[in-house]
């Protein structure tokens, strides 16, 4: 059907193995339509980049980074390209950082697999689908 998309929505806990570490993980995904997805209470477009502006404070220092997620489906809409670039600075002394990364979000062997890939990381997050979303309507 031209118009079906896969959906993700539902309380996922499985394992993220990250470089060979492997640690528990939760995704609490809400997707009404195929227009948008919320993770962990972020809402993503799925039509046009979503920009993210955190103001925070590491080791006393106030910092500021932009994130901008470009998150876009297959044609087949079984699985989300996702895609991030960001930038970083320090807004009381010198210093900078960014980075940029991707990944996909996809449905498997009634599993949902995300992956990230940003410099020396690579992420592969399993979530196994619980019973009762089985049972659900």
């Amino acid at each position: 059907m031209a118009n079906s998309f896969a959906n993700f929505s539902g309380t996922w806990n499985g394992n993220c193995e990250v470089n060979g570490k492997s640690t528990p993980s939760k995704k609490i995904v809400s997707q009404i339509d195929d227009k948008a997805i919320e993770i962990n209470g972020m809402n993503f477009d799925l039509t046009k980049p979503t920009v993210v502006t955190l103001d925070g404070i590491d080791n006393g220092q106030k910092y500021r980074e932009i994130t901008i997620y470009d998150w876009q489906w297959d044609k087949t809409k079984q699985f989300i390209q996702t895609s991030a670039k960001w930038v970083g600075w320090y807004l009381e002394q010198p210093g900078s950082w960014s980075g940029e990364g991707t990944g996909i979000i996809k449905i498997e062997n009634n599993n949902l697999i995300t992956t990230r890939k940003f410099g020396n990381i690579d992420e592969i997050c399993t979530y196994p689908r619980e019973a009762e979303l089985l049972l659900s309507r």
